[in-house]
């Protein structure tokens, strides 16, 4: 028996992950003060954790939007993940450059990825 309809549950991720990767991206770039003035700033003591857990759910998403892509999506994520660290060198960004960030992205990509499969798997949904 299906938990959920592969197709609708397919669809929403579908939609949700361009607005998840805007979302993601937007806030890795944003200057500290900025995201002080948020009232986000209290979450630069996790930032590790911050990493891990947004690219968790941008894979989770990607998972479920593209079951069958896992290996495309794994590497475009880790693209993302790379070019965010890149462009916080920029001056513009006020940021820093961490590998640790990039690693601590793909750590909670390939969280997501596998959350994704289990998730499929359970439901009946692609392999």
């Amino acid at each position: 028996m299906r938990l959920l309809a592969t197709g609708s549950y397919s669809l929403v991720a579908r939609t949700a992950f361009p607005f998840a990767l805007v979302g993601i991206v937007s806030l890795a770039l944003l200057p500290g003060g900025i995201l002080e003035m948020l009232g986000m700033g209290f979450t630069f003591s996790h930032d590790k954790l911050n990493h891990a857990a947004a690219f968790a759910a941008l894979a989770l998403l990607g998972g479920f939007g593209w079951p069958k892509q896992k290996l495309r999506m794994i590497v475009f994520v880790l693209f993302v993940g790379a070019a965010i660290e890149v462009l916080q060198a920029r001056p513009l960004a006020a940021r820093d450059m961490d590998v640790f960030d990039w690693i601590a992205d793909f750590a909670g990509a390939i969280c997501g990825l596998a959350i994704a499969a289990w998730t499929n798997r359970i439901a009946g949904g692609a392999r």
